[in-house]
């Protein structure tokens, strides 16, 4: 039986691989290697290097998103953990993770609703996506988004693989915003004045509470194109010309007009409005006020 060694070939620096040859001296950049088979190393070194890179990448991905992967094997309650969800959570590593554990950063408030969630999805096979709060050891509240798809492992067990989000941030930028938008509600609807705001083609989309106080309409009413009901019949036309005109070429709407009050009487009103335009310089929104210059005329003479 003929014999083969296998022989360690540097092609380049950086690059080298094993090849079967039949016996015979080695060359200057050669090793001889008794036994082996066919294999280019330098293939598998490239692999393993790229595999690698693309773990890097993923871990620095869900780091940068805040979002952390698992997987969830129902039959056995086995739950594997990326490394950004450990962080999430902020779990050692070193200890695995148990639904026990989970819940024991849950929120004692939204635990019900995290073991009805558990208990629906074992049988059903189905997407399921929920949010809730966790309760870290400092008593600072996180707010994580959690998403699964359903498929079966090699036995054709049922498995969860999702993703889980951080997305405590957004939270607390949607609750500052909330509030931001309640204040200035608040004192949009207390101050001695009739505001209003339009869309870019013109129909009312709220005006305040002494505008409504003040012409007797519901807010249904007064939206569109209703608030023009309280508008004196022989201004109303010209009043709709000019804020069509101003509507079309984006100028600012200034007229006068006599405007209808609770108890039937008409009064003159400077009715003002300028347009909010986004970066680009498109119109999104109109915002106005409605002036009662018969009453500051009054109060000038006295």
């Amino acid at each position: 039986m003929s014999k083969t060694y296998k022989a360690i070939e540097i092609k380049k620096p950086g690059e080298w691989s094993a090849v079967r040859r039949p016996p015979q001296a080695p060359g200057p950049n050669q090793v001889r290697i008794r036994g082996g088979t066919n294999a280019d190393i330098e293939d598998g070194k490239r692999a393993e290097r790229e595999l690698q890179r693309s773990e890097a990448f993923l871990a620095k991905g869900q780091r940068i998103s805040q979002t952390g992967s698992f997987c969830w094997s129902v039959a056995t309650d086995e739950i594997a953990w990326s490394e950004e969800l450990y962080r999430i959570f902020e779990f050692d590593t070193n200890l695995p993770v148990t639904l026990e554990r989970m819940r024991s950063r849950v929120h004692p408030d939204d635990l019900p609703l995290m073991q009805e969630m558990i208990e629906r999805v074992r049988h059903a096979a189905d997407d399921f996506e929920y949010q809730h709060r966790l309760l870290m050891p400092d008593q600072s509240i996180k707010h994580i988004h959690l998403f699964a798809h359903p498929v079966q492992d090699k036995d054709g067990r049922l498995e969860y693989i999702g993703t889980t989000q951080d997305v405590t941030r957004q939270r607390l930028a949607e609750k500052q915003l909330r509030e931001g938008e309640l204040n200035l509600r608040r004192i949009t609807q207390t101050i001695p004045g009739m505001l209003w705001s339009a869309t870019p083609e013109g129909e009312l989309d709220y005006c305040n509470r002494p505008s409504l106080d003040f012409t007797a309409m519901t807010a249904e009413q007064a939206t569109g194109w209703g608030w023009t009901a309280a508008i004196y019949p022989d201004d109303r036309d010209s009043l709709i010309e000019r804020w069509r005109s101003c509507l079309a070429s984006g100028t600012p709407y200034d007229t006068e007009a006599r405007v209808r009050r609770f108890d039937g009487a008409y009064r003159s009103f400077l009715l003002r409005a300028n347009p909010l335009r986004d970066e680009s310089g498109k119109i999104v929104k109109w915002y106005g006020t409605n002036i009662d210059i018969e009453y500051f005329g009054k109060r000038m003479r006295t």
